[in-house]
């Protein structure tokens, strides 16, 4: 650990070497930067495992499911829904059903 700055450059090049880029490309990077970066990598690493448990969630729940829904009703794509939807909507209809959410009339 370097003194005064709180800094481990050991574990730091762990975690560097771990989130897959060379040794040599650590050395490059300025502390601002280098934490930028594996904060990114840890996010990401979140949002895999996110991925890794709704999809074994899923998997459990179809297998359980009785009729199996149809195919086409498991591809259907939410994100182009919500654009749609969101282009559609005004900013006031946006409130007032975040409004009806939250159950107040204001």
């Amino acid at each position: 650990m370097v003194e005064g700055l709180g800094l481990d450059f050991e574990s730091l090049l762990g975690q560097w070497v771990e989130a897959g880029y060379p040794p040599s490309d650590f050395w490059r990077q300025t502390p601002r930067r280098l934490f930028i970066i594996l904060k990114a990598v840890a996010a990401s690493i979140e949002a895999r495992r996110d991925e890794l448990i709704w999809h074994a969630y899923h998997v459990a729940c179809l297998t359980k499911a009785d009729p199996m829904p149809p195919l086409e009703s498991l591809l259907e794509n939410p994100a182009s829904k919500a654009a749609t939807m969101q282009a559609a909507d005004s900013p006031d209809e946006v409130r007032r059903r975040v409004r009806g959410w939250l159950g107040r009339s204001d």
